[in-house]
């Protein structure tokens, strides 16, 4: 796949976009198969294109984690800070109901880091940005000193640090129950197997150019997209198949399918399968969408979005919605509001880059 900038690759912008566009537009739907679907891959994909492009390099801890908090960390924080004042300031000034929490109180809830404490709500996308930050710390240790020994041996580490994570994950969430830690590190443990293979795959980064490009002939090349987009197709059916057997999936609630409680292993299986193929098939067509320069150029500032998202979401809700209600379009008017949100994302990082 052709790069651009600082060797960045094209489809994985592509794929980056399409998870950031599912995430908002799951943030406004309300309960449907359509939402139940999108939140069944939309995280995971998010996580395993983060381990797609992960490389800690031979930094020193010290190095590794000042550059994580500045990239992670820094803008988690701003952001909290400032949604939090926006949302006393609304409360105060009577646009919003009254909120219970004080400012110091919801403050330090994000600075503990994980939404099951309720104090998030000022801001709950959010929650994802420190569980990020965790989930690339389980991994330092495992891609920096695996880089000098064979192909095989990195591959077999990172696949049992993955499937390793992914286990303790599953027993924390059925068995043992250690609920609510720092920067919800135990939705990371659940989470870090997508990590993991996004790692895996980026060391086949070669791949994609071989199926698409790997031949001069155009007929070739034109078979090749279509056995992609095929591939692509089914696997995003899979997906949607296995999750709606399994239902309603909640990543920071820890949360992985309607009948979690009463088969927890059942229900674990089909949210890693259903979440799997949406990985697959979703990435598969975002090597064909490569050239697509809005969706990259969305998928270039996921940051921005992920962090500035929920205040437009809930004006453009507003303004929307109640004009469905009335016309009986509200799945229309629901997409509409997370394209405007994310329109306004747009804009506003935009000028944050000129101005910063």
């Amino acid at each position: 796949m052709p790069e651009t900038g600082k060797g960045r690759l094209d489809w994985v912008d592509a794929a980056r976009g399409i998870g950031i566009i599912c995430i908002v537009l799951g943030h406004v739907l309300g309960e449907s198969v359509l939402r139940d679907w999108l939140y069944s891959f939309h995280v995971p994909l998010f996580v395993f294109v983060a381990g797609y492009v992960y490389a800690s390099g031979k930094r020193s801890v010290a190095s590794y984690f000042q550059s994580s908090a500045m990239s992670l960390l820094l803008p988690y924080i701003v952001f909290a800070a400032a949604s939090v004042g926006i949302l006393t300031l609304a409360s105060r000034l009577g646009f919003i109901e009254e909120t219970s929490r004080g400012i110091f109180q919801s403050l330090g809830g994000f600075l503990y880091g994980n939404a099951k404490t309720g104090l998030m709500r000022a801001n709950l996308p959010l929650w994802l940005i420190p569980c990020l930050f965790v989930i690339r710390t389980f991994f330092y240790p495992v891609d920096r000193y695996s880089r000098d020994i064979s192909r095989r041996a990195r591959t077999a580490a990172i696949a049992v640090a993955g499937l390793s994570l992914c286990l303790l994950g599953y027993l924390n969430t059925y068995h043992y129950h250690l609920f609510i830690l720092p920067f919800g590190a135990e939705t990371a443990l659940n989470l870090s197997i997508f990590f993991a293979l996004g790692m895996l795959a980026g060391m086949k980064k070669d791949l994609a150019d071989k199926l698409l490009r790997g031949s001069a002939a155009k007929a070739k090349r034109f078979a090749a997209a279509g056995g992609i987009a095929a591939a692509g197709a089914g696997l995003i059916v899979l997906g949607a198949y296995l999750s709606r057997l399994n239902g309603f999936v909640n990543y920071f609630r820890d949360l992985y399918g309607d009948n979690a409680k009463a088969e927890p292993l059942k229900s674990y299986l089909l949210f890693l399968g259903s979440a799997v193929a949406g990985i697959a098939g979703w990435c598969l067509l975002s090597m064909l969408a490569a050239n697509f320069k809005p969706l990259a150029y969305v998928g270039r500032r996921t940051m921005p979005i992920l962090l500035m998202h929920k205040l437009p979401i809930e004006f453009f809700e507003l303004l929307f919605v109640r004009f469905a209600l009335e016309n009986r379009l509200l799945t229309a008017a629901q997409a509409a509001a997370a394209a405007a949100s994310i329109a306004l994302c747009l804009l506003a990082a935009k000028v944050l880059e000129k101005k910063c």
